[in-house]
Parts: C-alpha cells; sequence; structure tokens
C-alpha cells in the first residue's frame, strides 16, 4: 500500500514537471524568478521522488531515468515556441537530480525507521 503510495507522489510529479514544461507560460509566467535555481529544487525533490517510488532500481538508473525525461522536456520545448532548448536548464536539473539522489542515499537509515520501502 505504502509503495503504491509513493508511486502515485512520483506519477504526480511527473504530470506536474510535463505540464509546466510544456505549457507555453512557463513555470510562473511574468513573475521574476531565478530559473536555474527552480530546475535545481524541482529535481532535487525529484531524485527523493523517484527513490521512494523505486526504491529496488539502482541509484545510477534513477538518474539516468532522470536526466532523460529532463532532456526529452528541453527537446520538445524547442518545437513550442516561445519555449527554448536551454543545456543550462539540464545542467541544474541534472546537479539536482544528482544531489536529490545522493540526499535520499543519506537518509536511508533514517527513512527504514518509518516504515518506508527503502
Amino acid at each position: 500500500m505504502l509503495v503504491r503510495l509513493c508511486q502515485g507522489q512520483f506519477i504526480l510529479l511527473l504530470l506536474i514537471f510535463t505540464w509546466l514544461g510544456l505549457s507555453r507560460g512557463g513555470a510562473v509566467g511574468d513573475i521574476a524568478y531565478n530559473d536555474l535555481l527552480l530546475h535545481f529544487l524541482g529535481y532535487v525533490a525529484a531524485g527523493l521522488s523517484i527513490s521512494l517510488a523505486c526504491p529496488r532500481w539502482h541509484l545510477w538508473q534513477r538518474g539516468l531515468f532522470l536526466l532523460s525525461y529532463s532532456t526529452l522536456i528541453e527537446i520538445i520545448q524547442h518545437f513550442l515556441p516561445p519555449r527554448t532548448f536551454d543545456l543550462y536548464d539540464i545542467a541544474a536539473n541534472g546537479s539536482g537530480i544528482l544531489v536529490g539522489l545522493l540526499l535520499f542515499a543519506l537518509l536511508q537509515k533514517p527513512l527504514r525507521h518509518f516504515g518506508l520501502p527503502v
């Protein structure tokens, strides 16, 4: 039951990221924000999320999945004006993925204490 809940939250995260990544207005419209910081923090959350949803996957498999997903979103953005492909976004995403996965690795023991399947 708990594994299904974790998988559901990860699917919801992917749906939200896909919508934000492919919508014409961008993540927050005209509000001033640091785009790369949002990419980084979003993928820190994604690294944690996929680790809860897919605990049997190796860390490198989780990272490769998220980096591939992130790169695919950027490629699709190239074909959706006014969105653009940006290597800096992929770098920020990759950095966030790495931090999220490492953070999860550090938190595995405390998470087991709460009965999470990690």
